[in-house]
Order: C-alpha cells, then structure tokens, then sequence
C-alpha cells in the first residue's frame, strides 16, 4: 500500500507515507485511520493507471502497433 496507519507520539492515529503523515487524517480511531490511508492508497494508484492508460492512448499504433480494437476504455483492460 502506498499509505498506511500509524500511531504518532500524541497516540492518536494518522495517515502516513514514509516518515511523514497528514496532518488532517489525526484521529483516536484506528480502524478510521486504516480506512484512510486504503482510500488515499486507492486513489494514488488509481491516478497512477489512469495516467499510464492515457500515455498507452496516445502511442501512434503505426509504431508501438494497436493494443486491441475490443479495448476502448480503462476498464476494458482491468476486466
């Protein structure tokens, strides 16, 4: 996970990446800060393959050839 959930010093829970965390994600909820830092996770990785969908788009098929007429969105080629 890009993310993850750890206790700070206070004891309260954030949302880290590497030894940094969010401010604004402190909580006294552990399973609440879990839940954050899986959503900010998703997010990151979700912007991460939408920008590699949109660099396959843009590949001229003349050069790199076509990665499939039946594959039109994303989720043609997560599925």
């Amino acid at each position: 996970m890009k993310y993850n959930a750890r206790q700070i010093k206070t004891g309260e829970w954030a949302v880290f990446t590497g030894e940094k965390y969010f401010t604004s994600t402190k909580t006294t909820d552990e399973q609440k800060a879990n839940e954050q830092a899986i959503i900010r996770s998703i997010q990151w990785h979700n912007d991460k393959i939408q920008s590699l969908f949109n660099k396959l788009e843009n590949l001229n098929p003349e050069k790199y050839g076509s990665y499939g007429e039946d594959v039109t969105t994303l989720g043609d080629l997560l599925c």
